[in-house]
């Protein structure tokens, strides 16, 4: 009986993303606290904004929203004729793209689902459709399926 090591399996796929992946960037939503706000103490606990209705930074919200990018190593597949899925409704492609990534970014990749985040792979811009974690006998990798928002970094933002 041979027994298989998960750890082993790791590695060869850490290995294989190392060798042929690229850089991807994942955009999540994120608020910080303003700044001008903080240093004049004019936050209301109660509330949860500012004091000062007049700020020319936050507007009184207190709050100022912004969007983190982090890049991230993954093997990309580009989905081409293959993953069109027959329906009773007809043909539907499952994404533009999928990737795969270490687990250790699930949460990452969750975020961004979740907050309206995005994706960008060889300077396209995608939204996330679905995270599935894959891998036996535990979970080694994450495969996110990926479809384009229609829009390249440098021409929208």
């Amino acid at each position: 009986m041979v027994l298989v090591n998960p750890d082993f399996i790791k590695d060869q796929i850490d290995s294989v993303r190392t060798q042929i992946g690229r850089t991807i960037t994942v955009y999540t939503p994120q608020a910080t606290a303003c700044l001008a706000c903080v240093a004049a103490g004019d936050y209301d606990p109660k509330s949860d904004t500012s004091f000062n209705i007049v700020c020319p930074q936050c507007n009184g919200a207190y709050w100022i929203n912004h969007v983190d990018g982090t890049d991230v190593l993954a093997r990309i597949h580009w989905v081409g004729n293959e993953a069109i899925t027959a329906t009773p409704g007809g043909k539907y492609y499952l994404g533009d793209a999928q990737v795969t990534v270490d687990p250790m970014y699930r949460a990452l990749f969750e975020a961004a689902q979740n907050e309206a985040g995005r994706v960008d792979v060889d300077g396209q811009h995608f939204q996330i459709l679905k995270i599935s974690p894959m891998g036996a006998p535990t979970i080694n990798r994450i495969r996110i399926v990926l479809r384009g928002m229609g829009a390249r970094p440098e021409t929208a933002q």
